[in-house]
């Protein structure tokens, strides 16, 4: 496949995309967790490269620029506050006498104590 004069570039918040998956699996996500289906129907729409925008170690200089752009703050905030979310849900499920349940659910997910 060769790539065409301008092409169309999808450039995907690695961090926030893992973030996300991360939420879904319940466990820490990796690229490998990128469906191969979410990568094609990108090709699909008619992107012909992708840019895994964060995937590199930040330095002083870099969270100095991602502590300036606004859009990048909210997109972490807002997934801050579900996981806060998640996180209240739960403990609220603990203290309603819900821990048999949610030591149920974490053996069939397979997570240990």
């Amino acid at each position: 496949m060769s790539t065409p004069r301008y092409p169309a570039l999808f450039q995907i918040n690695t961090r926030v995309r893992l973030s996300e998956i991360s939420a879904a699996l319940e466990r820490k996500a990796t690229l490998d967790d990128i469906a191969d289906e979410e990568l094609g129907g990108l090709a699909a729409k008619g992107f012909d490269l992708i840019w895994l925008l964060g995937i590199w170690q930040t330095g002083e200089a870099a969270r100095g620029v991602s502590q300036s752009n606004r859009e990048w703050l909210e997109e972490y905030r807002r997934l801050w506050e579900q996981r806060l979310d998640r996180l209240d849900d739960y403990l609220k499920t603990l203290q309603a006498g819900g821990a048999d349940e949610t030591k149920s659910k974490e053996k069939k997910r397979g997570r240990r104590k």
